[in-house]
């Protein structure tokens, strides 16, 4: 399976569905100051131990996103792999300006 990375603008429509995964992989303390609308922090170096989220099944599409991209884009290159239809959000944190929370 593939994996595709999407802009700032495509993620919008992303945003809220009930099948879309949102996981940010940057540090905890990075996430609690600002995070993206529904997203969850999965930190990279801690994602091995928290796979259970994703193997429930209930998610379509994952998404990953980090502070600049190249953490999120190998996570969705990995994911692709193992069968997830998995994106990653180009240029990261630093790329967006949408709302955060």
């Amino acid at each position: 399976m593939e994996f595709y990375t999407i802009s700032e603008n495509e993620l919008q429509k992303y945003l809220g569905r009930k099948d879309v995964l949102l996981i940010d992989l940057r540090k905890t303390a990075d996430y609690m100051s600002a995070h993206l609308p529904g997203a969850v922090n999965i930190p990279f170096d801690r994602f091995d131990k928290h796979t259970g989220l994703l193997e429930d099944g209930s998610f379509k599409i994952v998404i990953f996103y980090c502070e600049r991209g190249n953490l999120s884009l190998r996570m969705a290159r990995d994911f692709a792999k193992r069968g997830f239809h998995a994106m990653s959000l180009a240029g990261g944190m630093a790329s967006y300006y949408g709302k955060l929370v």
